[in-house]
């Protein structure tokens, strides 16, 4: 279990309804006032509202971890989505494809790509936002990865404005 207290402004018998691993209400009354909620829910309210909930009494919420990153095999046109996708293992066995980054990455976003294939079927990486600069390449929304390419495994990081080979 875990103690946090209310910073916010007094609102006299405000009902509160709490949404994490288990649904929890509470009855504020007064600023200060100290609740023992469920570990989950009181180190989410710490995390995400830090102007109006602090820990209390000694209690320390646990550590944030992220979600693990996902690592995919794909062997056809894929976009990815949020910010994951850490590892793509890219098999153009079957012919060429595309792969299209995030339209949205975050800044610092890494993502690994590999072509798996033993043929030299190219899979090219398309940028949806920015362009895709690096070592021995022209700046471009796309780059070829393959064999026969340039960069047969490529590490792409964005910058807030670009895609960088890394």
């Amino acid at each position: 279990m875990g103690k946090v207290k209310y910073l916010g402004s007094t609102v006299p018998n405000t009902v509160v309804v709490l949404a994490g691993i288990e649904q929890q209400i509470i009855n504020i009354r007064s600023a200060g006032q100290v609740f023992t909620l469920s570990s989950a829910v009181a180190a989410n309210l710490v995390t995400e509202f830090p102007a109006m909930w602090e820990p209390a009494e000694g209690w320390v919420p646990p550590p944030y971890e992220p979600p693990e990153a996902e690592t995919l095999t794909v062997t056809s046109n894929y976009t990815i989505t949020g910010g994951l996708v850490k590892r793509l293992f890219c098999n153009a066995q079957a012919g060429a494809f595309t792969v299209r980054l995030p339209s949205a990455p975050y800044l610092g976003q890494t993502i690994n790509f590999m072509n798996t294939a033993t043929n030299s079927n190219p899979v090219t990486l398309e940028a949806q936002t920015g362009a895709i600069a690096g070592p021995n390449i022209t700046a471009g929304v796309t780059l070829l990865i393959g064999k026969t390419e340039t960069y047969y495994t490529a590490e792409l990081a964005w910058d807030g404005s670009n895609w960088h080979v890394v």
